[in-house]
């Protein structure tokens, strides 16, 4: 069953084409897949432990913590050191299962319970969740960043399409973009058919000859991709997110490689499956991030 679908409402713009006016204006301020890695850098662990304090009476405790975690929570809820001595004790006899919770063990274990569950924005996500707001405000719908990298990439999108294509003998579909709702979205290269199923998509790479190389070498496996270049693995995971899709094939290329002795290193395929874990995460914390964008847009509009 799909269950990104019971979320959001899915647009699917087939008659806009990608970096045109009218694109820009469909992502203005929407968490979009390419930097959608940004909203799950990890936070210091004080301001996990700020944000914990404000959550961890709501929480449900751990039956079990270790010495270090009780030690920083009793800090951390400023327990004297009777209390401390105390906590530590209940604790340590509560995950023996011989002694029943009490108010001051319930405490502590909440508070780790709430330190190892609970969502914290790292300074770089909120800075990047402020950037969201920023387009709001500027409404700068012509103009995005582009280096060198960047438009080869785009100069060889179209030959990195048709040999993928023709190598997998799939059938191949445009999109402009995909709105998920009203906070996210995502523009795949190429929404992929799979005979009668619409079931896949297809992300293409186009790096410079050295990084290609690494990329064949080294990418094999959706774990792989996850551990050599994990935006690029939040990437697949949050257009199948946005699209209700199952998978997406992370595809690099290098043109120079299609014609010779070389031809069969041209073209690396990588099937990323669905991550019903990551899944999930986006569900949670997609909301999270486009409240905190409503509240700063809120705040600046306020100082009109």
């Amino acid at each position: 069953m799909n269950t990104t679908a019971e979320i959001f409402d899915r647009i699917e713009h087939f008659k806009i084409e990608q970096r045109t006016p009218e694109w820009f204006e469909l992502r203005l301020g929407k968490f979009t897949s390419s930097n959608i890695y940004k909203l799950f850098a990890s936070a210091t662990k004080e301001k996990k432990a700020a944000a914990a304090l404000k959550s961890f009476e709501s929480a449900n405790y751990k039956i079990t913590a270790t010495a270090p975690e009780i030690n920083y929570a009793c800090k951390k809820l400023q327990f004297s050191e009777e209390e401390t001595k105390q906590a530590k004790k209940e604790c340590k006899e509560a995950g023996k299962g011989c002694l029943s919770i009490t108010l001051l063990s319930e405490k502590v274990l909440k508070f780790c319970s709430a330190l190892d569950n609970i969502h914290t924005f790292s300074e770089g996500a909120e800075t990047f969740i402020l950037e969201k707001a920023a387009e709001f405000i500027f409404s700068d719908k012509d103009s995005i960043f582009v280096n060198d990298a960047m438009m080869w990439g785009i100069d060889n999108e179209e030959a990195a399409k048709q040999a993928y294509l023709k190598t997998t003998g799939f059938i191949g579909l445009d999109v402009g973009f995909i709105e998920a709702g009203n906070n996210s979205g995502s523009s795949p290269d190429l929404l992929v058919s799979v005979g009668s199923e619409n079931i896949g998509l297809a992300e293409f790479k186009c790096p410079n000859q050295l990084n290609h190389l690494k990329n064949v070498i080294n990418i094999k496996t959706s774990e792989d991709l996850k551990k050599h270049h994990l935006n690029y693995w939040f990437q697949c995971q949050h257009q199948i997110y946005c699209s209700g899709r199952n998978w997406c094939d992370f595809v690099s290329f290098h043109p120079n490689l299609l014609n010779g002795p070389y031809a069969g290193l041209s073209l690396s395929i990588v099937r990323i499956d669905k991550d019903e874990n990551i899944q999930a995460q986006f569900a949670e914390i997609l909301p999270k991030a486009a409240a905190l964008r409503d509240n700063y847009i809120k705040e600046l509009l306020n100082k009109i």
